[in-house]
């Protein structure tokens, strides 16, 4: 276990305001040893059950939106951002990832560092033969 050591002070302990903390002289040390029982943490408790993308925040945005997605398992995984005729603009994401939540942004460009005009686009989430979208908008 761990010790822990404490300084009583008389100030904070005092016989008026704390009656059952009272201490009738001056500054008292003490110690006292806390243990804690070793608990088997369940990592897979903590994980998705499923593959899930959020919508992103904001929504519509200018100049950068957020995008959240949890995967149930380790997987190759893509977010690509299509415009509405189905090209790719930008790859967000590429690559093998870990099981868990995740995070990514996009500031409106596309593959060549350019802005892209202000209109509708898709988000897709690829994870193994899985794939979510979203609508996102671009404003100007």
């Amino acid at each position: 276990g761990a010790v822990v050591d404490f300084l009583a002070m008389p100030t904070a302990l005092n016989c008026v305001d704390l009656p059952q903390y009272c201490i009738e002289s001056d500054t008292m040390a003490f110690s006292c040893v806390i243990s804690v029982p070793n608990v088997a943490i369940n990592e897979l408790a903590d994980l998705p059950n499923e593959l899930s993308l959020h919508q992103n925040i904001p929504n519509p945005f200018n100049p950068v939106t957020m995008v959240q997605f949890e995967l149930p398992v380790e997987s190759e995984t893509s977010l690509k951002v299509l415009s509405l005729n189905g090209a790719q603009v930008a790859s967000l994401v590429s690559g093998n990832m870990q099981a868990g939540s995740h995070r990514a942004t996009w500031n409106g460009t596309d593959v060549n560092g350019k802005k892209v005009p202000a209109g509708v686009y898709f988000l897709l989430l690829t994870s193994g033969e899985t794939i979510q979208t979203r609508k996102i908008i671009f404003l100007k």
